[in-house]
Formats: structure tokens, sequence, C-alpha cells
């Protein structure tokens, strides 16, 4: 098994909850009370609190339905990094972010992170996550993002985290055409 020496997990909402862990993990702290960065303020610093309205039409005539849709934070429908890159560029932390649509690249370049130590966010449809309920392949449109900070090829799974205390485990395979599975790194943070 390839593992990172990774021990920060819960959370509100899995995309700031990935921050706070992440930061957590790096032994980055708030400057002005030296504890580690609260979900919230990481919730912030990405981009915040926002408020839209969205209409999907591929949703009723699929039949899935109305299509309508109130996001409540900026970015909501991102179906990449920016998100996250946003958070990190704020804070001056130098990341790395990977895509593919090959399988074998997709894991290749997760085995990658994971052998330099670097706990990383995976960002894939979220259609088929085992954690997530099951096989949803006729509406396979939202992203879901999760940190891996271990990978068993052997049985086929990545041990990952997003907002649960407990440790939920996804198949390291991509799970759809589109949109392309990625891979989020943070480096080390040089004050760290």
């Amino acid at each position: 098994m390839l593992a990172c020496d990774f021990h920060h997990f819960g959370g509100r909402f899995s995309d700031s909850a990935c921050l706070k862990n992440l930061l957590a993990h790096s032994g980055i702290t708030n400057p002005a009370d030296g504890r580690p960065l609260s979900e919230p303020l990481c919730f912030g610093l990405a981009g915040g609190i926002g408020a839209g309205y969205s209409f999907c039409p591929s949703v009723p005539r699929d039949g899935h339905g109305s299509g309508v849709g109130i996001p409540g934070r900026y970015r909501a429908y991102a179906t990449d990094a920016v998100w996250y890159q946003g958070f990190f560029d704020r804070l001056r932390i130098p990341t790395r972010i990977t895509e593919t649509s090959a399988p074998g690249k997709a894991l290749q370049n997760l085995k990658a992170e994971l052998e330099a130590g670097r706990p990383t966010v995976v960002w894939c449809g979220c259609g088929k996550l085992p954690f997530l309920g099951g096989n949803i392949d006729t509406c396979n449109m939202g992203m879901c993002t999760f940190v891996v900070h271990a990978l068993d090829e052997e049985k086929a799974l990545a041990h990952a985290t997003d907002w649960a205390p407990r440790q939920p485990d996804a198949d390291p395979r991509p799970t759809g055409r589109r949109p392309q599975p990625g891979l989020f790194a943070q480096e080390p943070h040089p004050d760290v």
C-alpha cells in the first residue's frame, strides 16, 4: 500500500474540508493565533458565499428534474480546480494541477504524488463513487472532490477523505469521460 502520513478528517462541506485538512496536514496555521485555519476561513478565502440562479436545459430534457438550481457559493459548478487554485493563489502557496482522460495516466499521476508524500485533491464525476451511494450513470454531471492519502492497488482502492469524520474508500480509476479527472497537489510551503 502506498500511503501518506495523513490524520486530518472531518468538516462541514467537502471542498472547504479538503482545504482545511490539507493545510492542517502541512502544518500551515493562522498567523493571528497559531491554530490551524478554520473551515469557514478556508471557504471564504476560496471565494466565499454566493447566490445565483442556474438553469440547465439538458436536465429536464433527460427527465432528471427541473434543471433549476440555486448555487450557494462562488464557482459552485466548476469542473476543474479553479476554486482550489484561487484559494492557494491568495495564500501564495505553490500548487500543481494535472488532468487527463486516460485512466492509466490518472493513476500514474496519483501514484507520483503519493510516492512524494503529498496527499492530493482529486476531482472526478461523482456518478460511480461507492461512498456516494452507487452508480448514477444517467445524470453524471456533478463533480466530487476529495483528498486521496493512500492507495491500495491490489484491492483497487483509494483511501480518501472529504467532510466525513471517517475515511471513505474510492475506486482510483476515473469514472467517466467528461469532465476529465484531475489532481491538485499542494507544493511544500516555504514557511513550514
